[in-house]
């Protein structure tokens, strides 16, 4: 049985598109594994849960702020 990313590689056919899929993959998994920590760390030292929270609240909201555009500009 081949590796999960062997048998994208094959069905992708071993192209540039495979490496673009093999980086983002890995970008992907290191930023949810640093994810995972930062509530943590701000709990640890010393906010709240609530604030935390708007922490989150807020990167959410930045993110579809600025990611809305960006991909508005991206597709001209």
């Amino acid at each position: 049985m081949l590796p999960y990313f062997l048998k994208i590689k094959r069905a992708i056919g071993g192209s540039d598109l495979y490496k673009i899929y093999l980086s983002e993959s890995t970008r992907k998994l290191g930023l949810s594994m640093i994810d995972v920590f930062i509530p943590i760390f701000l709990i640890n030292i010393g906010y709240s849960l609530g604030q935390v929270a708007i922490y989150y609240l807020l990167y959410s909201v930045f993110h579809i702020l600025f990611t809305l555009p960006a991909g508005k500009v991206n597709s001209m």
